[in-house]
């Protein structure tokens, strides 16, 4: 899945809600971050904040980003910024890079869809999981793309529409500049990153402390706060307490792995073997649904559980798609078999990486089932 980036332009003057970097690791660069809510929106401790985004603005004047990352803590980052699309790409004599959209595989060569030139910024939907205290931590990942030595206009690849009304990614000019400021931003290529196996001229990470104001509001939030519930979890040092009101109930997650679900039928205690993030996943289309990879001989006699499959060309991982009252019926039975929840990421047909929760079932990187092995129906 291509990250959605709703727009594309100038940087704007920083301003008391356009913060700088907290922390930076590898190469540094002048990034700063800004959050963008709903007018109005309230922000409660412990209730997932939908329709939030992230404007992440470029005000280095000599260097060119790519992002790799972006994520609030206890959130799941969107990773979706070098891969490839559907079509064919041809390099050219001249250095142009033609890209046929009507072929029906994935191109070899990999897209940057978060490029940053100097002074350009984007705006990335991303739901804020709302923590205590008057800060959320929010990292974000990049490749520098373009150094002293390596200008960014010579590394650069842009692109233009032919005659053909196809897509030629080619030198950075004034026209394609202009074409990308016109259409918000857009795809394009890095000649250090485009091929498998090649490296970026730089990395880092940087690590943004966003103020948010968020309260406490037990009124809607099963008469309990964050803070009471994550005294459950006793000594640890790291607590994602999120409210679910799908299911009425707190979902409590230690970075040791233990948890808790806590609502008005009680505790429930898992062991351990939990993903911190993985209250995140849970309702994640906002519609009550969670998708999740079930074991069938753990889970077959309380939901429907789906198994791996092909559809046509591409391969569907089998994960299974539950209802809150599923979902309450396979996190029961997970406290009774000492399962963990934990969030996995796969990339089934290369169109991008997609995370989801896995309840006893190990699969690898593309989302084939190694543990049960269970091989795809129509294989």
């Amino acid at each position: 899945m291509i990250p959605y980036v709703l727009a594309l332009a100038l940087a704007a003057p920083a301003g008391d809600d356009v913060f700088a970097p907290a922390s930076a690791d590898g190469t540094a660069v002048s990034i700063t971050v800004e959050m963008i809510s709903p007018p109005g929106m309230p922000f409660t401790v412990g209730v997932r904040a939908r329709g939030t985004a992230v404007r992440v603005r470029n005000g280095d004047p000599q260097q060119a980003v790519a992002l790799r990352s972006i994520g609030w803590r206890h959130g799941v980052p969107n990773v979706n910024w070098l891969v490839p699309v559907l079509g064919r790409a041809v390099e050219e004599r001249d250095g142009t890079i033609a890209l046929d959209p009507l072929a029906t595989s994935l191109t070899a060569l990999r897209f940057e869809h978060g490029l940053l030139l100097p002074g350009e910024e984007l705006v990335v939907p991303l739901e804020l999981p709302v923590g205590p205290g008057p800060t959320q931590r929010l990292e974000v990942a990049y490749a520098i793309v373009g150094n002293d030595i390596r200008g960014w206009r010579t590394e650069i690849l842009l692109p233009r529409v032919d005659e053909m009304s196809h897509a030629v990614f080619g030198p950075v000019t004034t026209d394609a500049l202009e074409l990308r400021r016109l259409e918000g931003g857009g795809r394009a290529l890095a000649r250090s990153t485009m091929k498998e196996g090649y490296l970026p001229l730089g990395e880092g990470t940087a690590t943004f402390e966003v103020a948010v104001d968020a309260a406490d509001a037990p009124e809607r939030t099963g008469g309990l706060t964050a803070e009471d519930v994550a005294a459950t979890l006793s000594g640890a040092a790291d607590v994602n307490a999120a409210w679910e009101s799908t299911l009425r109930a707190w979902l409590v997650v230690a970075a040791d792995g233990r948890a808790a679900m806590i609502g008005k039928r009680g505790i429930v205690e898992f062991g351990g073997g939990w993903s911190l993030a993985a209250p995140a996943l849970v309702n994640a289309d906002g519609e009550g649904n969670t998708r999740a990879f079930l074991h069938p001989d753990v889970f077959g006699d309380v939901v429907r559980v789906a198994r791996p499959s092909f559809d046509g060309a591409f391969y569907v991982p089998g994960a299974t798609v539950l209802g809150p009252g599923d979902l309450r019926k396979v996190l029961e039975r997970a406290h009774e078999r000492d399962l963990g929840v934990r969030v996995v990421a796969v990339d089934p047909n290369g169109f991008g990486t997609e995370h989801l929760l896995s309840v006893g079932v190990d699969v690898d990187p593309r989302g084939r089932w190694i543990d049960p092995a269970i091989e795809p129906e129509g294989s």
